[in-house]
């Protein structure tokens, strides 16, 4: 063979090849496309029952008036409670189920600590809703456990 003929082989080659990836581009192109808007889907939904983020959150103890404070949870794992300084970690235990713990200090009128709070709660989070249920310890200035109370809560998304 002459080397215009491999010449031209390795051109029609080329051409052949050239024009079997324009074909399949489109296709390749659609299906990243799709896997994106998958993926877009994907991180939505999660992100609707996800907790990071602030809520306006509405405490619920017997006997007692409701506490309205906002509740800031952080992408790494801590949560502040915007009212009391108090703050410690979240974890999540399954799908839309999450479980808080804060410790939040007690002072009076004159800035005098009173004790603290160890407030531990098990939360559901639905869309830009959640509730939740658990305890919280009440320790008075000397560290001593003074009392265990039942406490549920729901929040929105602030």
């Amino acid at each position: 063979m002459s080397r215009t003929g491999i010449k031209g082989s390795r051109s029609r080659a080329l051409a052949a090849a050239t024009a079997a990836a324009l074909l399949v581009l489109p296709l390749v192109g659609a299906t990243t496309a799709q896997a994106q808007g998958e993926t877009s889907r994907s991180a939505a939904t999660q992100a609707a029952a996800n907790v990071t983020g602030t809520w306006a959150v509405h405490v619920h103890i017997p006997g007692s008036p409701d506490v309205v404070t906002n509740i800031h949870f952080t992408p790494g794992g801590i949560a502040f409670a915007a009212s009391s300084g108090g703050s410690g970690p979240w974890i999540k235990t399954s799908t839309n189920h999450y479980s808080y713990r804060l410790a939040e200090p007690m002072f009076d009128a004159n800035g005098t600590y009173l004790g603290r709070l160890d407030v531990k709660q098990n939360i559901v989070v639905s869309g830009d809703t959640f509730t939740g249920s658990g305890e919280t310890k009440v320790y008075d200035v000397n560290d001593t456990l003074t009392a265990t109370v039942p406490v549920t809560e729901d929040a929105t998304r602030a």
